[in-house]
């Protein structure tokens, strides 16, 4: 069987815009940039990290057209980068790896300071009207060029909200035309923000305050036309536990066995928070969020409990017999009455990195749902592409070729027509190279495939920007 474990394996090799090869055809209609960005270097001077989030980010340019397909990659130029290289040790907190402080008298200073937050931007791409940025978990978005995907440093704001941790999942209301966000601040009592911020203003507003006093892990939430809807799943943590124990991020938070995951539905208009309750699952991404007469809607991709991130360890993904946990698609039905949260198993198989039709159906109710999911238990890793009918829960198109594994299926509409093409860099571990694969969106039919000249790691989030030059 090929190794897909090849998709764990550093990658320092940058190219330059050079034109792929394209087998098949790429739609004449599709024109713009595929931006991405994902962890790429997972040793520091031969010492591997501790989780697969915390590898060393790299960003991925793909170009198309007139049915060609430029592509280049180049490191994020970090400080985290540029420490590791220069003292050959990891000089900021990650999410399962602890800085390396050096001698003595460093590591006292650096308990004296604190953690020195990570500006490792390998999650997410996010454009607004000031630039095109690479975003982590932490405040302070990196800007980079998306022409060239040089790093130009970190965006500052003097009147930005305080806060430790943020979401890399910002979300764009077209009504209000605002991005959305969270931003929690851990103290005695801790306070998640959700913030907003329209084009051409200096600096997000406040929409609401949602005290949280043993804060979760969020990594995403859900936006509807009214409402955002924070999810804590009950894997929290103590944030004087955090700061002093030593530990990093992530090995300080706790399952909370018998506790149930709360949403908080705040109010945008308002700044009102209401909370209810649910069974228990642990999610990283959201689908959708909608609104429905007297209820809220979110759909999740969810697992039964915390343990998954135990299986995405680097030692664990690199080991001799590593293994996906189980998961299922969870719609939670919100009631506006106050009473506890309904779940209902919308599909009972394994999605992850899921995308929806953003501009149509981002905060409405949508038909249709895609993302990665496993053909097949022994397969090791994510190994397919898939369609969901979100009113039917049901899979509707699967694209799978053995010994490939496919990333984030990137939505793309056609211009005034009905359908679209889902764009996700595969992994072929056989060839031990990746290509980018080009798919009709309604029946994943293989449209077009363009190889790579490397194999690139297994990476998070992208974007598509339907001009050439992503910068508003």
């Amino acid at each position: 069987m090929a190794d897909f474990r090849i998709g764990f394996r550093s990658l320092s090799e940058e190219v330059g815009g050079i034109d792929l090869p394209v087998q098949g055809r790429v739609p004449d209609w599709l024109e713009g940039v595929l931006l991405r960005t994902g962890p790429a270097l997972f040793e520091v001077r031969g010492k591997p990290l501790g989780h697969w989030f915390d590898g060393l980010g790299m960003l991925y340019r793909f170009a198309f057209r007139g049915g060609r397909v430029e592509y280049r990659n180049r490191l994020l130029q970090s400080q985290g980068l540029k420490d590791a290289r220069r003292f050959g040790r990891v000089t900021q907190d990650g999410f399962g790896t602890k800085a390396d402080h050096g001698p003595l008298f460093n590591r006292l200073l650096g308990l004296f300071r604190g953690a020195v937050p990570s500006d490792n931007a390998n999650v997410n791409i996010h454009r607004t009207d000031r630039g095109t940025f690479a975003l982590t978990e932490v405040p302070g978005p990196i800007r980079i060029d998306p022409d060239t995907l040089e790093t130009l440093g970190p965006e500052t704001c003097r009147r930005a909200p305080p806060g430790h941790l943020t979401t890399a999942h910002p979300q764009w209301d077209g009504t209000r035309k605002e991005w959305v966000n969270t931003l929690l601040e851990f103290g005695r009592r801790s306070t998640c923000r959700v913030v907003a911020q329209a084009p051409g203003k200096p600096y997000p507003r406040t929409v609401a305050f949602v005290e949280m006093r043993a804060p979760a892990y969020m990594h995403s939430f859900g936006l509807t036309e009214n409402f955002a809807v924070l999810f804590e799943p009950p894997f929290r943590v103590n944030p004087l536990e955090l700061r002093l124990s030593g530990k990093p991020f992530i090995a300080n938070y706790r399952w909370c066995q018998g506790e149930g995951t709360r949403f908080h539905m705040v109010d945008r208009r308002s700044g009102s928070v209401r909370t209810l309750e649910g069974p228990a699952c642990f999610a990283f991404h959201q689908v959708n969020a909608f609104e429905r007469p007297g209820e809220v809607v979110i759909d999740l991709c969810a697992y039964q409990d915390s343990g998954v991130l135990d299986g995405l360890r680097l030692d664990t993904l690199r080991g001799a017999s590593p293994s996906l946990a189980t998961g299922r698609v969870l719609r939670y039905r919100l009631p506006l009455d106050g009473h506890d949260a309904i779940q209902e198993v919308l599909w009972d198989g394994l999605m992850e990195m899921p995308r929806i039709h953003e501009a149509r159906d981002n905060g409405r109710e949508h038909a249709v749902a895609w993302g990665t999911g496993l053909s097949d238990p022994a397969s090791g890793f994510l190994d397919c592409l898939l369609r969901l009918d979100a009113a039917k829960g049901q899979r509707t198109a699967l694209w799978h070729q053995p010994g490939a594994y496919p990333g984030e299926p990137v939505m793309v509409p056609q211009p005034g027509g009905s359908g679209g093409v889902l764009l996700s860099l595969v992994l072929d571990a056989a060839a031990a190279r990746s290509f980018l694969l080009v798919l009709d969106a309604d029946t994943l039919d293989e449209l077009a495939r363009a190889p790579l000249p490397h194999a690139a790691p297994f990476n998070f989030h992208g974007q598509f920007y339907a001009e050439e030059k992503a910068v508003a």
